[in-house]
């Protein structure tokens, strides 16, 4: 599970932290900011594919099929009020050893855009405190010289740097890890390297961006799909599959299904046609069977969130812009219910974005903690953020008003724009 996120000179941010929790919702105005978060994580998995920045950055095609969407605004848009270069990290905690790790990646991007590159990329193990370099700036810098002409590297702080000759896979290709060649040498060393190295990777590529779309998740599917689509494409063959689960599974998608869809849907059916694709059928509470493409889209997209929560998820985090889209508001407690479930066992975390002050009413206790505000302040550009509980007063004014009202009267909005207008010079606090 991933428990922050790092942003500097990335698009609205200029230097801002994002703690997470097994579900955090973010809340904002329009134009604060929040879409970057999904944009930033986006970058992260287009890293994690062995894309370059350019790759990540614009949009991919195969075979002339597109993979790969890219990132709104593309490189034009990737820096932060003129910089040339942003970074994004990320802190986890991966399972089952429980070690927790860090990765930045640093990108610079030319004002011309040209041949926009990596400019620095590490690991760190924040249980042991090793902090492996795995590619260096260009440039020599003092850093570069320092690991490059110094006999050995160990700071203080426990920093240790391994053999140059080692490579490691991260960010979906090998690279080099520069250190010195004697301090760290020992094949025990390496081991765990490159153990970090690949849990690293898995909680990157397990990242999901998903953006439901009714029309390509009514889509007949191939079968066997393993998982779905950013858009929810393949959703009748994962669904398929979690029915026919011999265990709790299956029982437990039915028992969904009926409560998120009571009159619509009670049950499915997964008719192969001719050309051997799984198609999608629901069943109403009357006995009449309906296609998908005849569903209404607030159906199908709460049927694509159950194919997320249920499907194959071991290690998969997704980031969700405004989750009650489409849903209707009867059924919005149970949407948020379903995730706050999903997460307790740690193998899901789901981070998703809103405008409903409804929704943050829903929130349970513990998950109300980890709700975030993405804010601007009166006349400056950049993203700020925080906890919603740790802005002064929340903690006795949520209980005694509730989240929605004061989200609805902008009280949190004006209120960080006064604490941080009262005390000039003071940061913002992730």
């Amino acid at each position: 599970m991933f428990t922050e996120l790092r942003l500097r000179n990335f698009k609205s941010f200029k230097d801002a932290v994002l703690p997470l929790g097994p579900f955090t919702v973010i809340v904002g105005e329009n134009a604060s900011g929040k879409s970057n978060v999904r944009d930033a994580f986006r970058f992260l998995m287009g890293m994690a594919r062995g894309h370059t920045v350019a790759e990540t950055f614009g949009r991919g095609f195969t075979g002339g099929e597109l993979t790969w969407g890219g990132i709104r605004g593309g490189l034009h848009g990737a820096c932060h009020n003129g910089a040339e270069e942003f970074g994004v990290g990320v802190d986890f905690g991966s399972r089952p050893a429980a070690v927790e790790a860090a990765y930045d990646l640093d990108a610079r991007v030319p004002r011309d855009l040209r041949r926009p590159t990596v400019a620095f990329e590490q690991l760190r193990n924040l249980t042991s405190g090793a902090r492996y370099m795995l590619r260096l700036p260009p440039q020599s810098d003092d850093l570069a010289d320092e690991l490059r002409h110094s006999d050995f590297v160990l700071t203080d702080d426990g920093v240790t740097f391994v053999d140059p000759a080692v490579e490691v896979a991260v960010g979906g290709s090998l690279l080099p890890v520069y250190g010195h060649p004697r301090q760290d040498r020992s094949d025990d060393k390496i081991p765990h390297l490159r153990e970090l190295a690949t849990r690293s990777l898995v909680a990157l590529r397990g990242l999901r961006c998903l953006d439901a779309d009714p029309g390509a998740a009514r889509d007949p599917a191939e079968p066997g799909v393993p998982e779905l689509g950013e858009l929810g494409e393949g959703l009748a063959a994962v669904l398929r599959t979690i029915s026919e689960d011999d265990g709790n599974l299956g029982r437990a998608l039915a028992s969904w299904v009926a409560a998120l869809a009571p009159t619509e849907c009670q049950r499915l059916l997964f008719p192969i046609d001719p050309n051997g694709k799984v198609n999608l059928q629901l069943v109403e509470s009357g006995g009449r069977v309906v296609n998908a493409p005849s569903a209404s889209d607030g159906t199908i997209r709460l049927l694509v969130y159950l194919a997320a929560m249920f499907g194959p998820r071991q290690g998969k985090t997704y980031i969700i812009e405004e989750l009650e889209n489409g849903i209707h508001p009867t059924r919005l407690h149970l949407l948020v219910e379903l995730i706050e479930r999903s997460v307790e066992d740690g193998d899901t975390q789901v981070i998703a974005s809103t405008h409903s002050p409804d929704l943050l009413q829903m929130l349970s206790e513990n998950s109300i903690q980890h709700a975030v505000l993405a804010y601007r302040l009166d006349g400056q550009p950049d993203t700020r953020l925080k906890r919603i509980m740790d802005i002064d007063d929340a903690d006795r004014l949520i209980p005694k008003y509730g989240p929605a009202d004061l989200h609805s009267q902008g009280w949190f909005e004006t209120t960080m724009e006064f604490l941080e207008n009262a005390e000039p010079g003071v940061e913002q606090a992730g």
